[in-house]
């Protein structure tokens, strides 16, 4: 799981919290921007930490066949580096992409949430659970 994902997952989480708590705006965004400059600060600095002070680290060649330091979302970070800089996004959602088609379940996974919202507002007696 990456930390992008993980943002995924905590977002609408901390926005059920503030909906609970009461938490009035203004002072949401300020505490979510505390928040973020202290976990940042705090990544930044354990990440320092680990690579001054682990030697040959993210090295697999000097390192350990067990070792727990081999870093490997390095390599999905690379990944992801070559798919958007060198592939492009028109080979991915574009025409030129062998599986386009599939660009359509987009639209469709737009459509279906609206759709029942109105099946719901024109039926309102009717039980959609």
């Amino acid at each position: 799981m990456s930390i992008c994902d993980v943002q995924l997952i905590i977002s609408p989480v901390s926005l059920v919290f503030k909906t609970v708590l009461k938490i009035v705006d203004p002072l949401y965004v300020r505490i979510t921007f505390i928040g973020t400059i202290i976990a940042g600060t705090i990544n930044i600095m354990v990440a320092w930490w680990l690579l001054t002070s682990i030697e040959n680290i993210c090295q697999d060649q000097l390192l350990g066949t067990h070792s727990p330091w081999t870093c490997p979302s390095d390599r999905d970070f690379y990944d992801v580096s070559v798919i958007w800089g060198l592939v492009g996004q028109t080979r991915i959602f574009g025409s030129l992409e062998p599986y386009s088609a599939v660009n359509w379940f987009f639209l469709g996974s737009f459509l279906g949430p609206l759709m029942i919202y109105l099946f719901h507002k024109a039926f309102p007696s009717q039980n959609y659970r």
